[in-house]
């Protein structure tokens, strides 16, 4: 009867991977190029509706303005797509902004 060992299968495959990384990893960086993302590697990029579609969830970064607001939301935005603080400057500038139109 033959065992099959899971452990020595996992270390075996975790082994492989990590090869497999490293070969990856080291060709990347001979190419001079970054290991991240352009968009993860805190270089500030003009938005355009490209670069918001190509954006992942939570990583924009919109100024607390309403002009920022309005040419970000017309160039396809979206509160998911903003990081955790640009949605709270958001939603203070809007409860700031019907503040304001209640007083008048």
């Amino acid at each position: 009867m033959t065992f099959i060992s899971i452990e020595n299968i996992l270390k075996d495959l975790f082994a492989y991977l990590i090869y497999t990384m490293s070969t990856e990893i080291s060709k990347t960086l001979d190419q001079d190029k970054s290991l991240f993302k352009e968009e993860l590697d805190g270089e500030k990029i003009t938005l355009s509706r490209e670069n918001i579609q190509k954006a992942a969830p939570n990583t924009i970064k919109v100024t607390n303005n309403g002009f920022a607001y309005d040419e970000y939301f017309k160039m396809g935005g979206s509160i998911a797509k903003m990081t955790f603080q640009s949605t709270k400057n958001f939603k203070d500038f809007v409860k700031n902004k019907s503040a304001e139109k209640a007083k008048r």
